[in-house]
């Protein structure tokens, strides 16, 4: 019997990958509980929904994505934190919705919503050692959900917005700028197949749409430029949806 893999099933190996390498190179057992615990509350949290919804059980690789991501970006000196962060990227997936699609990146949801809730909460990427280990992979499981595009407009977008300033007035090394929590932002939470455009124009528009919307949050509200800017895009993809179209 030949083993098919989709893409969640490559993202899943993935972020294994950059979880196991990340803990090999701390050796920290804090980092390995969190996991634990963000992975448990949105698996079991979308098991509930899903057998509420379907009044079946399957193997919730969402979820799992979702728990996963959480404990890659996410530090805490608690698990409640974790906790908050896990069941609510996956209820936001079940609970928030347009058109039968979700409107909210499930994993950057929660995540933002813990890291404004908790003072002990905040985005370390620690999951996220090695970049030469993220940009790969990452471009792999971009190209695998055909989101290369979002990726690299985005990408591209970012570069212009923030490299070329800091090129020229500080001298910015490549290494320093291209860091692997960019990289893990850019080719696994940007292009999240089912909060993107559906069209590649779309998804191009999207890309460049998170990278200013980066470049202002960065001027004003710069703890949460990642979070807080895909979280505003993600409003923005029905619009794109129908303007494409």
């Amino acid at each position: 019997m030949k083993l098919r893999l989709d893409m969640y099933d490559y993202l899943i190996i993935s972020l294994l990958i950059f979880i196991g390498t990340s803990l090999y190179a701390l050796r920290s057992s804090e980092f390995f509980i969190s996991t634990i615990v963000a992975v448990l509350s949105a698996v079991l949290t979308d098991l509930a929904a899903n057998y509420l919804k379907n009044k079946k059980i399957f193997f919730p690789k969402t979820g799992l994505i979702s728990g996963l991501i959480v404990s890659i970006v996410l530090s805490s000196s608690g698990p409640l934190p974790m906790v908050v962060a896990g069941v609510a990227a996956v209820l936001s997936k079940h609970m928030i919705k347009i058109e039968k699609r979700h409107v909210f990146n499930p994993a950057n949801f929660g995540v933002l919503l813990s890291v404004l809730i908790f003072a002990t909460a905040s985005q370390s990427w620690w999951g996220t050692s090695y970049n030469w280990l993220v940009l790969p992979l990452g471009m792999f499981v971009s190209f695998k959900a055909r989101r290369l595009d979002a990726a690299l407009s985005f990408l591209i977008a970012y570069t212009i917005l923030f490299l070329v300033p800091n090129l020229l007035s500080q001298g910015l090394s490549l290494n320093a700028f291209y860091s692997s929590p960019l990289l893990f932002y850019t080719f696994v939470m940007v292009v999240e197949p089912a909060t993107t455009p559906i069209m590649s124009k779309g998804r191009v528009l999207f890309g460049v749409l998170v990278a200013v919307l980066t470049y202002l949050f960065s001027q004003y509200y710069p703890d949460v430029m990642f979070l807080g800017a895909l979280f505003v895009a993600d409003l923005f993809v029905p619009l794109i949806n129908k303007y494409v179209r």
